[in-house]
């Protein structure tokens, strides 16, 4: 059974009790859906690759909405580097 999202995905991750988050990992953006009712799903490489991979699998419509999401994530203050 395919998720399909008349909105985009982050209405669709609240529904679902999830989150959908975009974070920068040893020179990759990684994409990940996290839900306690559906299976997780993460994508690496570049900004725009993920960018691709989530238009996909959400079949979002909005394009221009789900840019600029990612955006805010990808320079959002919450998205530094934690070192351990």
């Amino acid at each position: 059974m395919r998720n399909t999202i008349q909105n985009n995905p982050l209405t669709f991750a609240k529904a679902h009790g999830g989150s959908l988050t975009m974070k920068h990992q040893g020179g990759a953006y990684c994409v990940a859906f996290k839900s306690n009712t559906l299976q997780a799903h993460g994508w690496g490489g570049s900004i725009q690759k993920a960018y691709e991979n989530m238009l996909q699998h959400f079949e979002v419509k909005n394009e221009m909405y789900i840019r600029k999401q990612l955006l805010k994530m990808v320079f959002a203050p919450t998205n530094q580097k934690t070192v351990a």
